[in-house]
């Protein structure tokens, strides 16, 4: 071996079987890296990633072939990577552990507490990526000159836990860090100060809303309700009538979605009724929980035991959600089967589904 093989071979390493499962793994977790610091999937980084790259260019067309190239191997990498934890974690939930180096496994070994960034700081990374994400969205909409025109909505459909209760992700429980979401509603026209209602309200209201807001004749049989009432009021111009009434508000998780083979899958509910929450399951095999959102936001000390009165009215509304929950549309759901690539899908955002 000469001197410059001997060079090359401190400075890079020796040469490495393509085929070995240990190199495949050490692949896997470079894309992986790459995810956490970017702060987004392998879905959407490979999606938006080459977007941008590809305007970068400008008038560099000439170099078009050669991203396109680096494009197709860094999705494969991240594929790839996707694979490898799903491989480890097969009924799901296993992106935040290895990120994280909450796992021990011998294909994994390089991950460790002491290594690996706090989950929390990759939620965050996830959260300047989909920020980043809204402004080329507004940039786009100004650009076509829609911005003047165009109401936009910012909502989430669930949080994320981070042991606060025992838990990582979501899916799992209804306790305020999975339920508890923004919503953001952005008016073609600047309103100076900007109104902030702090109702607790749902997801369920977002389409109500809108159809008020463009003049539309309401949906027959929704769940929700305009919203508009409470941002008048909150921004002093509901014309004398007030805000409307606080009403309790509902969260329901199907333990048992995905997981056909599961034994006691329960359906949870929650009913927020001013500052108190009220955690139940439908069939009544579990004790309820009861929470002081005001005294208690974090959902620490559970009065279920002491507040019997509240529980027990509570309940009462509970049952009431459940005889009243149907399909607006009278007709039944049906079922639809997913092959392997869908559910593989699913385990990768988190969630867990049986395998077959």
């Amino acid at each position: 071996m000469n001197f410059y093989q001997s060079l090359r071979q401190f400075v890079i390493g020796a040469p490495l079987d393509p085929l070995s499962t240990r190199t495949r793994h050490n692949l896997a977790l470079v894309a992986f890296f790459a995810w956490v610091g970017l702060g987004a999937d392998g879905i959407s980084s490979s999606c938006y990633g080459p977007e941008e790259a590809f305007k970068a260019l400008g008038e560099h067309t000439h170099l078009g072939l050669y991203l396109a190239v680096a494009t197709i191997a860094t999705v494969f990498i991240i594929a790839l990577a996707y694979n490898q934890v799903i491989e480890l974690f097969p009924t799901g939930g296993g992106g935040y552990r290895v990120a994280s180096g909450g796992v021990e496994s011998p294909s994994l070994q390089v991950l460790t507490t002491q290594s690996a960034p706090p989950s929390t700081d990759i939620y965050d990374q996830s959260i300047r990526w989909v920020d980043r994400l809204v402004g080329v969205l507004f940039d786009e909409l100004e650009s076509q000159g829609l911005l003047q025109r165009t109401l936009v909505v910012i909502a989430a459909d669930h949080g994320e836990a981070f042991l606060e209760h025992g838990r990582e992700g979501h899916a799992q429980d209804l306790h305020g860090e999975v339920t508890r979401v923004p919503l953001i509603l952005l008016p073609p026209f600047l309103i100076e100060p900007g109104v902030r209602v702090r109702t607790t309200v749902s997801n369920a209201d977002v389409w109500p809303t809108l159809l008020e807001l463009v003049g539309l004749p309401p949906l027959p049989g929704a769940d929700g309700r305009s919203l508009v009432p409470l941002v008048l009021a909150a921004a002093g111009a509901g014309g004398g009538d007030g805000a409307p009434a606080e009403r309790p508000v509902f969260a329901q998780l199907e333990r048992g979605w995905g997981r056909p083979r599961a034994k006691n899958s329960a359906s949870l509910v929650s009913v927020t009724d001013g500052k108190l929450r009220l955690l139940a399951t439908l069939s009544g095999k579990n004790p309820p929980q009861l929470f002081d959102r005001a005294a208690d936001p974090i959902e620490r000390h559970n009065l279920a035991k002491s507040d019997a009165a509240d529980v027990k009215r509570l309940s009462a509304l509970v049952d009431d959600y459940a005889k009243g929950a149907h399909t607006p549309w009278g007709v039944a759901p049906r079922e639809v089967e997913l092959d392997e690539l869908r559910l593989n899908h699913l385990r990768a955002l988190g969630y867990v589904v049986d395998p077959r």
